[in-house]
């Protein structure tokens, strides 16, 4: 069950506690992280959220989950949800993550919006096709993304799959196979992604939910 604020406490104060007992860059291996972001365009970072952690993350965003459209252009996903949760609107803005993409994009950055998805049991059709996020190569932004596993992911239920290096080319193939990562996470995991990598990601074969929440950030004009 979600661990819920305790009454009469302030969503301030809440958020307090959490920043104290966030995670920081100190238990991670940060030239690592920026020679393989650099190179790859992608990085994973286990257990990013501690247990706690992904059980706060999870508890705000499991409305939001159950808001995702079903159908339309863009199944199982909901955008903006900092311009409509205030928790949101704080935790991209002021979470561990903020400092580490100034870190790997090194440069002031600004959050754009924070998004959930859900792939859905037995939703195999449910896939994304290869894309940049920030548009055409060209005239694509500076920023980059990163999403955090509420779920396990798998490839049976539809993990996201990242060209490496594509991030420095205009034009790259997602046929190089030896080229292709497929982030296989457990819950808290989390990957980061430079917006010009290409990416995409089968449906969900599975009996299970897959769900995640993305900030995305692009370079400070």
């Amino acid at each position: 069950m979600p661990l819920l604020p305790q009454g009469g406490e302030s969503q301030n104060t809440r958020l307090n506690k959490i920043y104290k007992n966030m995670n920081n860059l100190s238990r991670f291996d940060v030239k690592r992280i920026l020679e393989e972001f650099r190179n790859d365009g992608v990085v994973t970072l286990k257990q990013w959220l501690s247990a706690d952690e992904l059980v706060e993350l999870s508890c705000h965003a499991a409305p939001h989950f159950d808001r995702a459209p079903r159908k339309g252009k863009y199944p199982g996903i909901l955008k903006n949800l900092d311009k409509h949760d205030s928790w949101f609107h704080s935790h991209i803005h002021e979470g561990p993550q903020f400092e580490l993409i100034c870190k790997l994009l090194d440069a002031d950055i600004v959050p754009a919006s924070a998004g959930c998805f859900v792939k859905r049991p037995e939703e195999s059709e449910n896939r994304v096709n290869p894309h940049r996020d920030l548009g055409p190569w060209k005239s694509a932004k500076q920023g980059a993304t990163i999403w955090f596993a509420i779920d396990p992911a798998n490839p049976n239920n539809g993990s996201v799959n990242y060209l490496r290096g594509s991030h420095l080319e205009e034009h790259a193939s997602t046929k190089d196979s030896s080229r292709v990562y497929q982030a296989d996470l457990q819950p808290g995991d989390a990957v980061v992604h430079n917006a010009r990598t290409i990416h995409w990601s089968k449906g969900n074969s599975s009996p299970h939910l897959r769900r995640g929440i993305t900030y995305f950030y692009w370079v400070k004009p």
